[in-house]
């Protein structure tokens, strides 16, 4: 499934890394898609997402043990976590680098 959000002239699709609204003064949330939809009856499109957290979202215990004792500010990590949200929430396509190791 493939989405053109209405002020994006970028096209969204599933494994796309994206910004979502996060609240006044906050970051935006980043985000994998897993998958996107429109649900019946309303025709409300929905999205449903993989969370990344910012280092300030882990326990100090986490980022004790990564390797560098901290992490850097504009890293983020992909966790477990998944949510369906509304797909109006959607910033925008992000670009994240992935390190293994």
């Amino acid at each position: 499934m493939r989405l053109r959000p209405k002020d994006d002239q970028h096209v969204i699709s599933q494994l796309d890394t994206v910004e979502l609204l996060s609240g006044e003064g906050r970051a935006p949330f980043v985000a994998q898609v897993e998958a996107l939809w429109e649900e019946r009856g309303t025709g409300q499109w929905k999205v449903r997402t993989r969370w990344y957290y910012r280092p300030e979202d882990l326990p100090a215990s986490v980022l004790a043990a990564y390797p560098l004792g901290r992490a850097l500010p504009n890293e983020v990590f992909l966790s477990g976590e998944r949510d369906d949200n509304d797909v109006q929430s959607i910033l925008g396509r992000v670009a994240v680098a992935r390190v293994d190791g």
